[in-house]
Order: C-alpha cells, then sequence, then structure tokens
C-alpha cells in the first residue's frame, strides 16, 4: 500500500503495548492506528508485546531454577503469537504486512536469557524483510544469543526493541500505550488531573523513576540519541503524546475533547464493518443511529453482536440531520446525492465510499462544502484499503506533475480473474465472489467495468484537475480461461494529451507491479510523473475489512476536523 518507488526507507518504528492488546476489538483500533499512519506515506516496523496477562501466563508456569534458555523460549510464545494475530488483522484490513520470525529480526544479545543485555543490531535483517511491505512486524521483548537461541529483554523489553530497531533504521520511533502520554502524576489516580508532558529530557524522564517506559529502553535511547514518543492507540484521549528526549520539559496546555454525533447511512457487507470499527472507537464517536431499509430485520456485527434496535431506522435524512458526522455505504445516487449537498450545506462532514456518486457529483458536492465550511471525505470509493487519492495529494504537494495513471482498481474483478485463472468457471467465480463478499448481490457495475470506469475518472481529477473527456468502459465478462491464464486483468488508464484527458477500462494482459499482486482481491495503481519517476500504491480493493478500514480512517480525519474546528469557535467567542 505504501508508496513504495519514491522511497524504499523504513520511516517508523511503532510498538504496541501489552496494555492495548486485550482482545479482538483492540486490533481493530490497532488497524485503524496504523492504516492512518501507511495512508500518509509512512512504511513501518510494528513491534508487538504479548497480549494483556500473556506473559504472566506463561511465566507461571516456569520452574525459576529450570533452565533459563528454555523459559526464556518458552516465554517469547507470547510475543511471537502476538505479532503473528496483529499480522493477520492487518492483512484482513487489506495492508501489505508482513511478520518476521523472532530469530530474523537481527538482535543479538548476551547475558541472563531471562533479562539479556542488547550487543548489537543488524538493520539490514528488517529491511530486507520490508520489501514489498507497507508494514513489517516483529515480536518484541526477544532476542537471540551467539548459539541462536532466543533470549529476553527483561519485563518491559518490547520498549527496548523499538528504540533499538529505530536508532539502528534512523526511523522515528512510537510506544503506543495505555496513557496518552507521561503526567506529572498517574492520571488514574486521585485528586486533580495531572498535567501531560508535550516533552521531556531523557535526563527528567530518568528521574521519574522508569514510569510508562523500561529503565533500559530509556537508557538505551539516551545513549544513542533516539528520541522517541509516547500516546494512547490512535491518540486516545485525544493528544498527541509526549516526545522523550527533547531539548526542555514543556507541560501540554489542556485540550478538552468532546466526542462526533455520527449517523451511519446503510448496514450491508461495508456497513457492519463500519459499525464495528464505530463501536471500538467509543472515545471519538457517537453512534446516533443507522439507516436501514427495514428497521424489523436482525442484524449482528462480528465484533458486538446484535444492532440494537433503537439504533435502526428508515429515514436516512432525518437521521443524517441530527449528527455533525454523515457515513454513507448505501451505494447509488439517490438518497446519497440529495442527502450528501444537504449535510454539507449546513456545515457538517460527509463520508462516503460511493464512487459513483463521488464520480457524478463529487465536484459540485466539493464546491458546497467549500463555501460553507463542510467537508466531503471520499477515499475508500476508489480501490477499498489503497491509499490512491492520498499518494495523489502528496505527490501534488510536493510539486509533481502527474502524466500518467495506471492500475487495477476493481476487486471483484481481480478476484473473478484469478479464480477463472485457477480452473474456475466464470459464472461459478461470480457466484462465489459474492458469497464471500468480495461483490454485490448485482455484480454488473464492477463485470461492465462501470465501476472501474467511476474510479479511474476520479483519479483523473485529482490528478489532471479535470474529468477525462470520455469514458466507455470495456468490462470483464467475455474473459476466457485461455486469457485468464496469460494474465488478462482489468486495466484502468488516464493522461493528458495536448488537448485534453482520457481515460479508458479494459481487459488486457498485466506485468510487471499489476501482475504481481499477493492477494486474489489485490488492487494497485501506478502513478508516473514528468520526471519519469513511478510510483505505486497496493492494497486489498474488495470486501468489508479494506473498505472499511479506509471509510474509518476519513471519518477520524472528519472527527480531527470537527473538534479543531470547534475548539477554534470556542477560542473566538462563538457559542
Amino acid at each position: 500500500m505504501a508508496d513504495h518507488d519514491r522511497t524504499n526507507r523504513i520511516t517508523d518504528v511503532v510498538k504496541y503495548g501489552g496494555s492495548v492488546l486485550r482482545d479482538d476489538r483492540d486490533l481493530l483500533r490497532l488497524a485503524q492506528d496504523a492504516y492512518g499512519l501507511v495512508r500518509r506515506g509512512k512504511r513501518l516496523v510494528v513491534v508487538t508485546s504479548a497480549f494483556h496477562g500473556r506473559t504472566d501466563a506463561l511465566l507461571a508456569h516456569v520452574d525459576p531454577d529450570g533452565h533459563a534458555s528454555d523459559a526464556a523460549a518458552y516465554v517469547a510464545i507470547g510475543e511471537v503469537e502476538s505479532s503473528l494475530r496483529v499480522t493477520l488483522a492487518l492483512q484482513r484490513a487489506g495492508l501489505e504486512a508482513k511478520a518476521i520470525p523472532a530469530r530474523d529480526v537481527g538482535i543479538a544479545t548476551v547475558g541472563d536469557p531471562l533479562d539479556a543485555r542488547i550487543a548489537s543490531v543488524d538493520p539490514q535483517a528488517v529491511r530486507r524483510a520490508a520489501r514489498g511491505a507497507d508494514v513489517v512486524v516483529v515480536p518484541g521483548f526477544v532476542g537471540t544469543d551467539d548459539h541462536g537461541a532466543l533470549t529476553l529483554l527483561g519485563r518491559g523489553g518490547s520498549d527496548l526493541t523499538a528504540i533499538a530497531l529505530a536508532a539502528a533504521l534512523d526511523a522515528e520511533c512510537t510506544l503506543v500505550k495505555d496513557v496518552d502520554g507521561v503526567y506529572e502524576r498517574d492520571p488514574r489516580g486521585l485528586g486533580d488531573e495531572p498535567r501531560r508532558f508535550a516533552s521531556l529530557r531523557f535526563d527528567t524522564a530518568r528521574s521519574l523513576g522508569g514510569r510508562v517506559v523500561q529503565r533500559k529502553a530509556l537508557d538505551h535511547a539516551a545513549a544513542t540519541g533516539t528520541a522517541f514518543r509516547i500516546r494512547a492507540l490512535c491518540g486516545r484521549g485525544g493528544g498527541t503524546g509526549t516526545r522523550v528526549g527533547g531539548d526542555r520539559d514543556e507541560l501540554a496546555p489542556r485540550t478538552p475533547q468532546r466526542r462526533v454525533r455520527v449517523a451511519l447511512l446503510g448496514l450491508g457487507v461495508v456497513g457492519l464493518g463500519v459499525y464495528d470499527h464505530l463501536r471500538a472507537r467509543p472515545d471519538r464517536f457517537e453512534l446516533v443511529g443507522v439507516a436501514v431499509r427495514d428497521p424489523a430485520r436482525e442484524r449482528c456485527s462480528e465484533h458486538f453482536g446484535r444492532v440494537p434496535d433503537d439504533l435502526l431506522t428508515s429515514d436516512a435524512r432525518r437521521l443524517a440531520a441530527r449528527a455533525d458526522l454523515v457515513i454513507e455505504v448505501i451505494g447509488g445516487l439517490e438518497p446519497p446525492r440529495t442527502i450528501a449537498g444537504e449535510t454539507l450545506a449546513r456545515g457538517a462532514a460527509f463520508v462516503t465510499a460511493n464512487k459513483a456518486l463521488v464520480a457524478e457529483s463529487g465536484a459540485a458536492l466539493a464546491a458546497c462544502a467549500l463555501g460553507t465550511g463542510g467537508s466531503l471525505h471520499h477515499s475508500a470509493a476508489v480501490g477499498g484499503a489503497v491509499p490512491c487519492l492520498e499518494l495523489l495529494d502528496r505527490l501534488r504537494e510536493a510539486g509533481e506533475t502527474v502524466v500518467r495513471l495506471e492500475g487495477i482498481l476493481n476487486g471483484t474483478c481481480q478476484w473473478i480473474a484469478n479464480a477463472v485463472a485457477r480452473g474456475a468457471a466464470f459464472d461459478d467465480a461470480v457466484r462465489d465472489a459474492i458469497a464471500r463478499g468480495y461483490a454485490e448481490a448485482d455484480p454488473s457495475r464492477d463485470l461492465d467495468g462501470i465501476d472501474a470506469c467511476d474510479k479511474i475518472a476520479i483519479l483523473a481529477e485529482a490528478a489532471f484537475g479535470e474529468p477525462p473527456c470520455a469514458r466507455v468502459p470495456r468490462g470483464l465478462r467475455e474473459l476466457t480461461a485461455a486469457d485468464a491464464h496469460a494474465g488478462v486483468r482489468l486495466v484502468a488508464r488516464a493522461w493528458r494529451d495536448a488537448e485534453r484527458v482520457h481515460a479508458t477500462v479494459a481487459p488486457e494482459p498485466v506485468a510487471g507491479t499489476l501482475a504481481t499482486l499477493g492477494h486474489a482481491c489485490g488492487n494497485a495503481l501506478e502513478v508516473t510523473t514528468a520526471r519519469g519517476a513511478t510510483h505505486v500504491v497496493r492494497g486489498i480493493g474488495a470486501g468489508r475489512w479494506p473498505t472499511a478500514i479506509s471509510v474509518i480512517a476519513d471519518a477520524l480525519d472528519a472527527c480531527e476536523r470537527l473538534v479543531a474546528s470547534n475548539a477554534a469557535r470556542t477560542a473566538g467567542g462563538v457559542r
């Protein structure tokens, strides 16, 4: 998913502690957090602690007088298990994530196997594993001795893993915990609310007695000059955390937070995924209702069970009028277009995954938002979890001129073509895609190339400042087994010549990046600039979770904007 051709450098090491890894709902929040970084162009090493309580449970089986090396290998199971669970959760969300085995992380240790010291770190081990991935996931707390046996870095040692890797990789380092930074005292204690530090010197952090961060990790950071940030998962609590390693100690201003009232329109395949993500973030979102065709029908989500009856309504317009933020995953032009216009006209935020709506009316809706202070967000309308629009935004901000777009932009057609290449009959592949949630009950827009055509039109307007002069898609309905075996896939292109912008969608043989997508629903976009550079983003382009993660990322961006706007109005005396 990350822009692999612009830079192959790992930019960030992010450690997720056991206090924020308790169950599958925390994996939803972790995926939100990691995806938010990746779609801003970051390439990550994720360091995981064992899930909450797992290390203590494993230590309970260890004989304190037994062989320390065997005990270390046994206790390391918690971190290894966690790293694989996190990797699978990130893959499910649509990211190109890869797990690195503990012995391949490149951290060499000496001393007590249960409380070892780092002797050296080989950054090439992680760099090699990171090729072609957005995120590599490594087990924290674990190293290897000179015989290749697993060792432990002491309690809290995942902090040390992250800081040591960040120092070796020359990357930013973040420790994600259950508190949003370092406070004057425990914020969960009695008495007045303590202040959070925005910045701390290493010496001051040491004087706090090793609270929040492992002491060995803090010493390693000071010795290597590696500044790091401590924050909560997805900025829980609204703050930006504490930067440790600054030039001075500085307290952060108090920033009271409020939740944003959200209306969800649609509770189908994608809608249920968005519902789970919203429910996983009660600190940011107040879900005021869900619009569905039949409120009497029972609906259940994967992580939160039955959707409460009192949340369901068939009146989407009335529900939307009650919300600060409206999320639309109904599809079609009406009523979404009317509701979007009404939402933006009153200065609220509108998030949509509806590519037909954006292709048809996106410019008019954006103009409406500009005039009222509302905000329109539609990243999920193009490429599922692939941050295509974000890549174009970054290139524009860098002063680059885009001359050509080429990509596979329909995950449904990609899945069907791959199934046919494996020997399935075309009609059977279509039915299977519908059953797996990769296609709508009526997949005509996908199979006829209309969906991909809408997407390339949206991207062309974002890249070139105007829509294509004509859109005449050719779909995939005539795909044969021989075509599929020969690498024929549904390809979308857009380019500008001296007079106008052109776009095509047609089945044709693919090569290079487009021929090597790792997932059966893989999507990719190649962007060529006037300097001849090619930038690539890729990921999963269909299904509940890849689309839902993009929708919720837009919702979080909209939430931040709404909260900031409210704070600005309050500071200016407007009530």
